[in-house]
């Protein structure tokens, strides 16, 4: 989707923003006129009951993903702008005539829809705004039921191509708030059919734990797509996940036997001369039992001071340990990481 932001210091290929999930199917929307949200299907040879239902003969599932696609894209496109929409402005032709959903003209496409909404009466908003919540309900409805598993009969690659139409939805959600303001709660939406789709990210560095934990728990898929873009690898994943599973990290864990804590490189004097600086253990039981928050600070002539976190403002960091600045109270920390 390309009104997804391009992430900061991603490397794309020629077609890298346009995952799988874009390719149009076939274009069933510029020969009929613009009709109603539920009548789009209808007026191409299905009903929106069937396609939710999956209630189609198998040899006409090719015929029937790509109708779903043109309606919960192309359709819904004219439902909540009001205007007819023709199909080119929201394609894109690749190298070789490949075709794929393409959000380019998006934002101008809104910022029309929001003068068009402020020059309606009172009356007229809120008519508009409760017809668009009711269409997406329906939109979600038919996204609840192919997660349950009621339409089987659509191919085993079909579930890819309904992410992107669930981000236009979370895309519409939010701006339909943002201009009629009506303080509505949006529809809860999957973050992610596509088991293909997860396994990419997981090929890609993912951690199937932060997937698992993080992203699919978000109900955005906007922001699962978003991870997506990043392609092969992502700059800020540093360390290798191929051991963690979806229930745990097995780069997040440290075994504190083995763990070293590192040294300011530039700045320590050599490990074997720098003082190793531990808080009172006492003080932090003391403060723990009385249900405050232990802050350490630093004073030159003292070491470590264990105050309360009543005792004044104070910052905590977090994931030292994956950088090698842990350290259990116990076994203290050097003096060189401390003061630089």
């Amino acid at each position: 989707m390309d009104h997804l932001p391009r992430p900061r210091m991603a490397s794309y290929s020629l077609n890298e923003s346009r995952q799988p999930g874009t390719k149009l199917l076939g274009n069933m929307h510029d020969s009929i006129t613009r009709e109603a949200f539920e009548e789009y299907p209808l007026k191409r040879g299905f009903s929106s009951a069937d396609l939710s239902a999956g209630k189609f003969p198998s040899e006409q599932s090719q015929q029937a993903s790509a109708l779903v696609q043109n309606w919960l894209f192309f359709g819904l496109l004219e439902e909540v702008f009001q205007v007819s929409v023709p199909a080119r402005d929201f394609i894109a032709t690749v190298g070789g005539g490949g075709q794929y959903l393409s959000t380019h003209l998006l934002g101008d496409y809104i910022e029309q829809w929001r003068q068009r909404v402020q020059g309606c009466n009172e009356e007229q908003r809120a008519e508009w705004v409760v017809r668009l919540r009711e269409v997406f309900r329906e939109v979600v409805s038919f996204f609840q039921l192919y997660l349950s598993g009621v339409n089987r009969c659509y191919p085993d690659d079909f579930a890819i191509y309904l992410n992107p139409l669930a981000v236009i939805l979370e895309t519409f959600q939010f701006q339909t708030s943002n201009i009629f303001a009506d303080g509505a709660e949006h529809e809860p939406l999957p973050a992610n059919f596509s088991l293909q789709a997860t396994q990419e990210l997981i090929r890609n560095g993912w951690c199937p734990y932060t997937i698992s934990n993080i992203l699919l728990p978000s109900n955005s898929p906007s922001l699962f797509e978003y991870a997506r873009l990043f392609g092969d690898h992502p700059w800020f994943i540093h360390q290798d996940h191929v051991r963690c599973e979806a229930t745990d990290c097995a780069v997040a864990n440290v075994d504190t036997s083995t763990y070293k804590t590192k040294h300011n490189n530039v700045l320590c004097e050599g490990e074997q001369h720098c003082r190793i600086l531990t808080p009172d253990m006492d003080i932090i039981t003391a403060k723990l039992n009385a249900r405050e928050i232990p802050v350490v600070s630093f004073a030159e002539d003292q070491g470590l001071v264990t105050l309360g976190n009543e005792d004044g403002p104070y910052v905590a960091i977090s994931h030292v340990w994956a950088d090698g600045m842990g350290s259990t109270s116990e076994e203290g920390i050097p003096i060189c990481v401390v003061k630089f």
